[in-house]
C-alpha cells in the first residue's frame, strides 16, 4: 500500500537497508493510518493491505547481495508487513547526460512512473543517506493539493547560491539558462509524488530535455528545478532536515525564508526525517563552513540504527571499525584544531570568495550581453590558502 524507491549500486544497498530498517522500526503497528489518509494512494485502498512496498533501482548487483535483501525482507516483515523489490536500469538509457560522481544512480529516480503499475496513485522516493525517526506514513497523511511533486525547499544560503548559475546551452540556437527567478529550489533527495500527475505532465520527457540541452553543476537537482520552478507542494522542514547540523543560524534562516512566502513550519523537538550531508560512514560529523566547525549532532543516532540493522550490522560497524575510518575521524580532528588556530584566515577567506562570487556574477551578467568568457579570484583564493597551510 506504501511504495517507497531508493536507488543505489552494490556498495550503497547497506545504507538504504538502515533506511529501511529505521522506517518499520517507528511504524506504529497497532494504528491504522488508512482513515487518515487525504486521498487514495492506491487503487482500491478499501481493500488493501497496509504494508510496505519497498523499491530498489540499481545498475547491478551480485547474487550474495540479492540473498541478503531476500533475508534482510524476511527479517524486516516479522517487524511489519514489507516487501523488497529490486529493479535493474542499463546505463545507456542515459547517453548524452552527465555523470553524477562517477555514475547515473542520480537519474534512476525518475524512472519509478515508468516502472511502477498505474494502480499506484502516490509514491515516496527517499535517498540512501536518510534516516527515518518517526512514523513515515504521516508524510503519505500530506495533502499534495493538486501538484505533481512534494519536496522540501533549500533553504536561503543554497537557493542564493543557485540562483546565481548560469548555465551555457549544449547547443547553438539555445539561450543560456538562469535559476535567478526562482523563489526556492527543491531538495529532490525526498519527493512525495503524484504518479498520475506526473505522467501528465511528462516530467521525465521535460528532465532529459534539460539535461541533454545545457550543461549542469547538479544533474538530477537542477533539472527537477526547471521542470517544476516553484510549481510544487513544499513540505515541512522536519521531512528532510539536511542542514549539517542543528544550527541555530541556519534555522532562523530557513524559518525567514519560508515565511516570506506564506509557508509556515511546525515547531518541533527534533526532526522526522534526517537527511545526511555528512555521511556517517566517513565522516566524524564536522562541517567546516563559514570559518566555523558544526558538528552534526545526529551522526551516533545513524550508527545506532545501523548496529540494529538485520543482516546488515556486521558489515556497517566493521566499516566504523576500520583503519580509514578511523584515519579520517583524525584528518577531522586534525582539521577542527586548525580552523580554531586559523579562524580569523578562513574568515578572511570567506569573504575573498564571497566577494569573487559576486565579481563572476557580475561578469556572467556581462557575458550574456557581450559574450565574455572570464573568470578572476581564483589565484587570491590560491594563494590564501597556501598561506593558510604554512
Amino acid at each position: 500500500m506504501y511504495h517507497i524507491g531508493f536507488c543505489g549500486d552494490e556498495k550503497y544497498i547497506q545504507y538504504i537497508a538502515v533506511t529501511m530498517y529505521s522506517i518499520v522500526k517507528n511504524t506504529n503497528v497497532s494504528f491504522s493510518y488508512k482513515d487518515k489518509l487525504p486521498y487514495a494512494i492506491v487503487e482500491n485502498q478499501n481493500e488493501a493491505k497496509e504494508k510496505y512496498y519497498f523499491h530498489i533501482i540499481t545498475d547491478n548487483l551480485s547474487e550474495s547481495t540479492v540473498n541478503k535483501i531476500s533475508l534482510l525482507e524476511k527479517e524486516l516483515n516479522a517487524i511489519y508487513p514489507c516487501s523488497i523489490e529490486i529493479h535493474y536500469a542499463k546505463d545507456e538509457m542515459y547517453a548524452g547526460c552527465p555523470p553524477w560522481r562517477g555514475n547515473y544512480a542520480a537519474y534512476y529516480r525518475i524512472l519509478y512512473p515508468q516502472i511502477l503499475p498505474k494502480e499506484i496513485k502516490y509514491f515516496l522516493y527517499m535517498d540512501g543517506d536518510i534516516l527515518v525517526d518517526a512514523d513515515i506514513r504521516d508524510l503519505f497523511c500530506v495533502n499534495l493539493d493538486g501538484y505533481a511533486l512534494g519536496a522540501v525547499a533549500q533553504y536561503n544560503v543554497i537557493t542564493k547560491k543557485l540562483q546565481k548559475h548560469i548555465l551555457a546551452p549544449k547547443h547553438k540556437g539555445e539561450k543560456t539558462y538562469s535559476f535567478f527567478t526562482h523563489k526556492y529550489n527543491l531538495s529532490s533527495g525526498l519527493m512525495l509524488i503524484d504518479m498520475h500527475k506526473w505522467r501528465e505532465e511528462h516530467i521525465e520527457e521535460k528532465f532529459f530535455w534539460f539535461l541533454n540541452t545545457y550543461a549542469v553543476k547538479y544533474p538530477d537537482q537542477d533539472a527537477l528545478n526547471y521542470v517544476f520552478k516553484d510549481n510544487f507542494k513544499v513540505l515541512d522542514f522536519k521531512y528532510n532536515m539536511y542542514l549539517i547540523g542543528v544550527d541555530k543560524n541556519y534555522m532562523q534562516d530557513v524559518h525567514t525564508q519560508l515565511r516570506e512566502y506564506g509557508i509556515m513550519l511546525n515547531e518541533y523537538e527534533k526532526p522526522d526525517i534526517i537527511h545526511y550531508i555528512l555521511k556517517p560512514w566517513n565522516s566524524a560529523g564536522l562541517c567546516f563552513s563559514n570559518h566555523t566547525v558544526i558538528y552534526n549532532e545526529y551522526i551516533p543516532l545513524w550508527w545506532e540504527y545501523a548496529e540494529k540493522t538485520p543482516v546488515f550490522s556486521d558489515e556497517l560497524m566493521k566499516i566504523r571499525q576500520s583503519e580509514a575510518y578511523k584515519q579520517q575521524i583524525q584528518r577531522d580532528e586534525k582539521r577542527k584544531l586548525r580552523y580554531e588556530k586559523y579562524r580569523y584566515f578562513y574568515w578572511l577567506r570567506k569573504k575573498v570568495s564571497v566577494w569573487k562570487r559576486r565579481f563572476v556574477y557580475w561578469l556572467n551578467s556581462l557575458r550574456e550581453k557581450k559574450n565574455l568568457f572570464i573568470r578572476t579570484g581564483v589565484l587570491l583564493e590560491i594563494v590564501l590558502a597556501i598561506y593558510i597551510y604554512i
